[in-house]
C-alpha cells in the first residue's frame, strides 16, 4: 500500500494526490496517504507539512478531533508561523487549529487575541447562519426560529404549512370536478362542473405560488 503512494506521487504531485482524495470524501484514505509520505520524505519540510496538513484535514473531518490537534501541532513545530486561511476552512477545523497554535506559539511575531476572537466570532456567526439556511430550506420559519426570531418564524411556518395543506386539497377537490365534468351528462351538469373545477384550479394555483413563495422570502430572509 505504501508503494502504491510513492507509485502515485511519482505520478501526481502529493498535493494534488491529497486534494483528490480529500475531495471524493475518502478520509482514511487521505491518512494512510499521508503517513505514506511522512514515512518516505523524512527529510523534505514540504512535503512534510503538507502531508500533517491534510492529515488534520481528514482526521477532524472523521471526528478524531485529538488526532487532529496532534498533527496540526507536529505541523506548526515544522514552521511555527505557518497560518491557515480563516475563510477557506470550516469553523471546526479553525477551532482546532487555534488551539494548536496556542501549543506552538510563533516567535517574532505577535498575533492579536482581538483580531483572532474577531474572527472567531464571524465564524460562528456564518456557522449559524448556515446552519438557520439549512433548517429553514426544509422548513420555512425553522432557521428563523433557531436565530432566535421565534415570531417571525412560527408565522412563516404556518402559512407555509396553510399553503401547503390548501395546496394539497384544491388539487384533491380539482381532481373530482373534473371527473364530475367528463362523467356530466346533460350541458348544465357540464357547466356546472367546468365552473367548480375552474374555481379549484385556481386555488390550487393561488395556494402553490403561496408555498413557492414563502418558501423563497424564508431562505431569502436569512441571506
Amino acid at each position: 500500500m505504501a508503494a502504491l503512494v510513492v507509485s502515485l506521487g511519482l505520478l501526481l504531485p502529493p498535493q494534488a494526490l491529497l486534494d483528490s482524495l480529500l475531495y471524493h470524501g475518502q478520509f482514511p484514505e487521505v491518512v494512510w496517504a499521508a503517513d505514506s509520505l511522512l514515512e518516505h520524505f523524512p527529510n523534505d519540510t514540504s512535503i512534510q507539512v503538507l502531508a500533517y496538513r491534510y492529515r488534520a484535514f481528514a482526521l477532524a473531518a472523521l471526528g478524531d478531533t485529538a488526532m487532529a490537534l496532534e498533527s496540526f501541532i507536529y505541523l506548526l513545530k515544522l514552521r511555527p508561523c505557518w497560518e491557515l486561511d480563516p475563510f477557506g476552512t470550516s469553523p471546526p477545523i479553525w477551532r482546532i487549529f487555534r488551539r494548536a497554535k496556542a501549543k506552538v506559539p510563533c516567535m517574532g511575531t505577535h498575533t492579536d487575541p482581538a483580531l483572532l476572537d474577531s474572527l472567531q466570532e464571524r465564524l460562528d456567526r456564518l456557522e449559524r447562519r448556515f446552519t438557520a439556511l439549512r433548517r429553514t430550506f426544509f422548513l420555512p420559519g425553522s432557521g428563523q426560529r433557531f436565530l432566535g426570531q421565534r415570531s417571525k418564524g412560527n408565522w412563516l411556518t404556518r402559512l407555509w404549512l396553510l399553503s401547503l395543506g390548501g395546496t394539497a386539497a384544491s388539487w384533491w377537490a380539482y381532481d373530482r370536478a373534473r371527473e364530475a365534468y367528463q362523467n356530466a351528462t346533460t350541458p348544465s351538469e357540464a357547466q356546472s362542473a367546468y365552473q367548480v373545477a375552474n374555481r379549484w384550479y385556481r386555488l390550487r394555483l393561488f395556494f402553490g405560488l403561496a408555498v413557492l413563495g414563502l418558501h423563497f422570502y424564508a431562505v431569502l430572509d436569512l441571506l
